[in-house]
């Protein structure tokens, strides 16, 4: 993992989204190339992301996950450092289902990315399986 780059300066990242790709077509790319300049985080972003302009008028930034970049510089080619990755504990619960009798779904928590298996969070990328986790 790398650590954050300084906020103001222009970076090169490229990011491998292949570990995110869950419930996702094909089509949908695997590896994504940015250029911009890194500005301040939101309080409610992972402590393991950063903010950076796209250029993009629809999506004018983008968070990045630092665990996946894959190459991360300063726009002068200066190379930003590795940092040894942090330990990241998987979690997973069997929630009961509201709607299907005797059912029941698997929400599993990735850092602080949370997944279930229900058609909800297919669709939505929340549920209420993963509500009821967070309030518990």
């Amino acid at each position: 993992m790398f650590s954050k780059p300084t906020i103001g300066r222009r970076v090169i990242v490229i990011a491998d989204w292949s570990r995110n790709r869950k419930g996702y077509a094909d089509y949908v790319p695997r590896t994504n190339t940015f250029v911009g300049t890194v500005v301040a985080s939101m309080p409610f972003d992972d402590p393991d992301t950063f903010r950076m302009t796209t250029g993009d008028k629809i999506f004018s930034f983008s968070v990045v996950p630092l665990d996946y970049v894959t190459v991360l510089k300063y726009d002068n080619g200066e190379k930003i450092a590795r940092v040894l990755p942090r330990i990241i504990q998987n979690k997973s619960w069997q929630v009961k289902s509201d709607s299907r009798k005797g059912g029941f779904y698997t929400v599993t928590q990735e850092g602080s990315f949370f997944s279930c298996t229900c058609l909800g969070f297919q669709f939505h990328r929340s549920c209420r399986h993963i509500n009821k986790v967070k309030a518990a």
